[in-house]
C-alpha cells in the first residue's frame, strides 16, 4: 500500500512539474529516458513510476509504446514483482503475438521465477522461427543452467561460442556451468583453548546435496569448545552437534533454511530447530534473520537469535553487521555485536575477517576472527581458520579446512 502510494505521488509530482513549466502533458520520450536513468541508479520505484506515467499519456506511436512496455515489464521483474511483469508482457503479446522482444523478456522472467520448463518452451519457439538467434540461445542455455541441467547448458553455450567466439555472456555462462555442482563437502579439524585452561580438539563435517535449483539438503556434525554462542560458556567439556535440514529458494529474493539439531552438551542434551531467513533488498542489501529455539532434557528452554544486514559491493565482496542474542531458562544471557568483511583477492584467494564484542552474564568479551580460503582447483579449496576471544574468557581456536564440490 505504501509503495503504491509513493509511486502515485511520484507520478503526480512529475505531472505537476510539467504543468508548472507550461507543458500540457509530460513528454513520453523524456519519461522513457528518465526511467532508464533512474534504473541505472537502481532507483527502481522512480523508474517504474516514470514508465507508467509515460504509458498514461494519450495515444503513443507504436514503437514508443512497445519500448515503454518492455522497459516497464523488465523493471518490474528486477523489483521482484514477477506477476505484474508477466502481465505486461502478456498484454503486449496480445497485441503483437510474434514480438521477439516480448517473448524473450517473458522467458527470462519465467526463468527467474524458477519455471524453467515454461521458459525453455518459449526459447524453442523462438529458435524454430530464427535458428541463429543469439539472444534465444543464450537464454536457453541460462534456463538449462538454472534448472541444473548442466550437460545441456554446456552444450548450448558451446554452440554459441563456435559461432560467436569470445561472446562475454556465453563465456561467463560456460564458466558457471563448469563450476556449478550438486554436492559439496566441507571438513574442518583443529584445536581450541588457552594455555591457562588447556586445549581441546575442534572439528566439523558438512555435506550439502542440491536436488534442484530451489531445494537442497544439508547434514552436518560439529565437535567444538564453547565460544560466543551461550551454551553455558564457562563450563568445561566437549560439545557435539548433529544437524539435518533443508535449504529452500522461495524466489529471486527469498531463501529459507530449516533444520533439526541435537547437541550433546557437558550436562545435558538439547534439541533445537534452527531457522534462517535471507531476504534480498534493492540496492544490493540483504537482510538475514536467524532463530534457534531449543529445549534440553531438564526442560529448560533457550533461544539464540540474530539479525544482520549485508551490503554487496560485488557478488563476493560484502560487508555485514549482525546482532546476536542468547537467553535460557538457567539464567544465561548474552548479547554480541559482530562485523564481517568478505573480500576476493587475486581470483583464487577469499578472505573473511571480522570482530565481535559481547556482553555475557559473566562479563564482557571481545573477539576477532579470520577465514582464508585458497581455491586449488575448480572443485577444491583449502581453508585456514582462526579466532581469538579476550575479556572474561580468553580462547584461541585454529583449524584447517578442505572444501570439495562434486
Amino acid at each position: 500500500m505504501l509503495r503504491a502510494a509513493a509511486r502515485l505521488l511520484c507520478v503526480l509530482l512529475w505531472v505537476w512539474a510539467q504543468h508548472a513549466r507550461g507543458a500540457e502533458h509530460p513528454d513520453p520520450q523524456q519519461l522513457l529516458e528518465a526511467g532508464l536513468q533512474a534504473r541505472k541508479r537502481q532507483d527502481l520505484s522512480a523508474s517504474i513510476a516514470a514508465f507508467q506515467t509515460a504509458l498514461l499519456q494519450g495515444p503513443l506511436p507504436a514503437q514508443l509504446h512497445e519500448a515503454l512496455t518492455l522497459e516497464l515489464a523488465i523493471t518490474l521483474a528486477f523489483d521482484g514483482r514477477h506477476a505484474e511483469s508477466l502481465a505486461r508482457y502478456d498484454a503486449l503479446l496480445a497485441e503483437q503475438p510474434r514480438s521477439a522482444a516480448a517473448l524473450l523478456g517473458k522467458a527470462r522472467v519465467l526463468q527467474w521465477m524458477g519455471r524453467a520448463a515454461a521458459s525453455l518452451a518459449i526459447y524453442r519457439e523462438l529458435l524454430s522461427r530464427e535458428p541463429d538467434s543469439l539472444e534465444a540461445k543464450r537464454g536457453m542455455a541460462a534456463a538449462y543452467l538454472s534448472d541444473l541441467d548442466l550437460r545441456r547448458a554446456r552444450q548450448v553455450y558451446g554452440e554459441v561460442l563456435r559461432t560467436h567466439p569470445g561472446d562475454a555472456e556465453s563465456v561467463a555462462g560456460l564458466k558457471q556451468a563448469r563450476e556449478v555442482t550438486r554436492f559439496e563437502l566441507t571438513a574442518i579439524a583443529g584445536i581450541s583453548g588457552a594455555p591457562a585452561t588447556g586445549w581441546n580438539p575442534v572439528g566439523a563435517l558438512r555435506a550439502v546435496l542440491r536436488s534442484s535449483p530451489r531445494l537442497a539438503f544439508a547434514l552436518s556434525y560439529q565437535l567444538d569448545a564453547p565460544f560466543l554462542y551461550g551454551d553455558r560458556s564457562l563450563q568445561a567439556g566437549w560439545r557435539h552437534r548433529a544437524e539435518a535440514g533443508v535449504l529452500l529458494r522461495l524466489g529471486r529474493r527469498l531463501d529459507l533454511a530449516v533444520s533439526y539439531q541435537v547437541a550433546l552438551l557437558p550436562e545435558t542434551i538439547r534439541h533445537a530447530a534452527p531457522i534462517e531467513l535471507s531476504v534480498k533488498l534493492p540496492r544490493d542489501f540483504v537482510v538475514i534473520a536467524t532463530a534457534r529455539p531449543g529445549i534440553d532434557q531438564l526442560r529448560r528452554v533457550s533461544l539464540l537469535a540474530s539479525l544482520g544486514l549485508q551490503y554487496h559491493l560485488r557478488p563476493d565482496l560484502w560487508l555485514m553487521a549482525q546482532l546476536f542474542r542468547y537467553d535460557d531458562a538457567a539464567g544465561e544471557h548474552a548479547t554480541a555485536f559482530v562485523g564481517t568483511l568478505n573480500a576476493p583477492i587475486l581470483h583464487r584467494w577469499m578472505l573473511k575477517v571480522g570482530g565481535a564484542y559481547g556482553l555475557y552474564t559473566e562479563g564482557a568479551i571481545y573477539a576477532a576472527f579470520a577465514e582464508n580460503w585458497l581455491r586449488l582447483t575448480e572443485r577444491g579449496a583449502l581453508g585456514l581458520l582462526y579466532q581469538y576471544s579476550g575479556g572474561f574468557m580468553e580462547q584461541h581456536a585454529a583449524a584447517l579446512a578442505v572444501r570439495w564440490r562434486f
